[in-house]
């Protein structure tokens, strides 16, 4: 009876070291030849980066996007509309920027969107986008504490047809 424990514990600690082994065997990098990688271009311009709206990743040209609809004949534009903030949003002593930008679908509708394109190193990283309204009128965007923006705009009543200009405050 003992030494079948002995074989049993013999067993399992030889499965272990192999298994100890093995993976630290694993955690060695790999040997390669070294590769020259090209330098990804610093983009200096927030108006030529991508952002997401709506789940869509959308790359502006010129603070331009012209999407070909495909389930009609209309265009979707996304456009730079500006109200701009420098603020530095994620602490790393660079001022990123703060903006609207809108999308038209072809309806009778003017999606506003607030967006930050964040100032790295490499370059402008552009973020999702934040739906702020249809067919709104946008005021201004400031600074509020901390890491806090705020959006100004004016809107309509709940029970104010769209062909009554926005005048409520938000």
């Amino acid at each position: 009876m003992a030494m079948k424990k002995f074989l049993i514990t013999t067993t399992i600690l030889c499965i272990i070291v192999l298994l100890a082994l093995y993976l630290q065997e694993q955690s060695k990098p790999l040997q390669t030849l070294p590769v020259q990688q090209e330098k990804p271009a610093v983009v200096s311009d927030y108006k030529n980066i991508e952002y997401t709206v709506e789940g869509e990743n959308i790359l502006l040209v010129n603070g331009v996007s012209q999407i070909d609809a495909t389930d009609s004949s209309a265009n979707v534009t996304v456009k730079y509309f500006g109200n701009e903030l420098k603020k530095d949003l994620n602490e790393d002593g660079r001022d990123d920027v703060i903006f609207l930008i809108t999308k038209e679908s072809g309806g009778s509708g003017t999606f506003f969107y607030v967006v930050a394109a964040l100032d790295t190193p490499s370059g402008f990283i552009g973020s999702s986008a934040l739906l702020l309204g249809d067919r709104i009128a946008p005021q201004n965007i400031v600074s509020g504490s901390g890491k806090i923006i705020i959006v100004n705009y004016a809107d309509r009543l709940p029970a104010d047809s769209f062909v009554v200009p926005p005048s409520v405050g938000k």
